[in-house]
């Protein structure tokens, strides 16, 4: 399964419903764009400030590849594998 936004959001909604201090908007239109997550002030409680968020995953895909060891020169031991990224 490949993790994407939409798992990431999942889970940080589930977290941020537990609390009674804000209101959750999931996804709110505003100026003709969607933002991903809004906190706003929930009376009686007063908070300092209201927050939005924009998610973003970027997603990396790497190889790695075992390498000579660094270490030939010095009298250091070396570690058991040496792997660098390409």
């Amino acid at each position: 399964m490949k993790m994407d936004e939409k798992h990431l959001k999942v889970v940080i909604l589930s977290h941020l419903y537990q609390s009674e201090i804000y209101f959750i908007r999931n996804e709110p239109e505003m100026n003709k764009r969607y933002l991903d997550i809004m906190l706003l002030e929930r009376n009686p409680f007063q908070v300092e400030h209201q927050f939005l968020f924009e998610l973003k995953i970027q997603q990396e895909k790497r190889r790695w590849k075992r390498r000579s060891s660094p270490y030939s020169l010095c009298s250091c031991p070396p570690p058991s594998t040496v792997y660098r990224a390409t």
